[in-house]
């Protein structure tokens, strides 16, 4: 069996598939078109979905509100949905976003009422970081950030590295600490050392901000699910409950006709890991939860964990970030 409910210690959790961005190779993203990809539901959370999921989910440290689609700026019921959290009273509250939406007194509702902390993607300057982050407005984002901080909100700046912005990395950093950032940290993208780039984004050039996994996928390793060793277990915008983020994000796929994860659901039913529909404990009783993904390790792994969780892989947060 994966795992139990009971036993889960990370909550990962999407409330929508909406952003105003389009980021090159986002999940969400169909960057040739300049759109949002077709197979995706614009869709988000219900309060009734979010309650049903946290009661379930009683014993977790740390609840990460955090998406493969979607920005918690873009989720329309917000305000609502972090007072419903904070009831539940979780001792570690995390959440993730770009900040190129909303006014100032949002963001200040959002710093004054968190009890816990929040990671803004910022990828450079005014003249860098609008490159990966299409459709971003450089000055927003700052307001939104400022307004957050100075309402109480404690703030981390989380900067993925590319090639064009990797010669700002330490203003970055110094204006984090002038803005009262309470972090800095530069994160190595996966996704642009695996696969052809697109549009304008490079890879970093400098070794120290390049992804390691690019040096191993394709090799045959022991499977070692990153997600299962550090109990955590993930929750899309659609209320189903998948093992891990990149397999729920493999779900809306441009191509479907290839998409291990799709056909999945093609095989056992749409609504097979449905909160709305089952208990968190009666989707980890079904077949595919309790015994396949674990045998599909040892025998023919999906190919995103091939991606992912490959055991030289396994020390992800020293594989991905640089911590200064």
């Amino acid at each position: 069996m994966f795992q139990n409910p009971l036993a889960t210690d990370v909550l990962h959790l999407e409330l929508t598939s909406q952003c105003p961005l389009l980021c090159q190779q986002c999940a969400r993203t169909d960057f040739k078109n300049k759109k949002s990809i077709h197979s995706l539901p614009l869709e988000s959370m219900s309060l009734e979905t979010l309650d049903k999921t946290l009661s379930q989910f009683k014993n977790i440290t740390a609840l990460h509100v955090c998406g493969n689609y979607g920005d918690i700026m873009a989720y329309p019921l917000m305000e609502e949905a972090l007072e419903l959290i904070n009831e539940y009273n979780i001792p570690e509250t995390r959440l993730y976003s770009n900040g190129s939406g909303r006014n100032s007194k949002w963001w200040r509702h959002l710093g004054s009422h968190l009890k816990g902390n929040l990671t803004f993607s910022i990828d450079g300057l005014s003249d860098t970081n609008h490159i990966y982050r299409v459709n971003s407005k450089w000055q927003k984002v700052m307001n939104s950030a400022e307004s957050f901080i100075s309402a109480g909100g404690k703030a981390i700046w989380e900067m993925l590295a590319f090639k064009h912005n990797e010669h700002q990395i330490e203003k970055c950093k110094q204006l984090s600490k002038q803005m009262g950032f309470e972090e800095f940290r530069v994160k190595r993208p996966s996704r642009f050392t695996v696969y052809d780039t697109q549009g304008n984004v490079e890879p970093a050039t400098v070794k120290e901000y390049q992804h390691k996994n690019k040096d191993v996928v394709g090799q045959k390793q022991k499977i070692i699910c990153k997600y299962k060793q550090q109990r955590w277990i993930f929750v899309s915008f659609e209320g189903d409950l998948f093992p891990c983020c990149w397999m729920g994000g493999q779900k809306y796929k441009m191509n479907q006709d290839n998409n291990e994860i799709y056909q999945l659901f093609k095989k056992y039913g749409n609504d097979f890991l449905s909160l709305k529909k089952y208990t968190a404990e009666q989707i980890f009783e079904h077949p595919w939860f309790k015994t396949e993904l674990e045998k599909s390790w040892n025998a023919d792994p999906y190919k995103v964990c091939t991606k992912q969780c490959l055991e030289s892989l396994n020390n992800h947060h020293e594989l991905q970030y640089v911590y200064s």
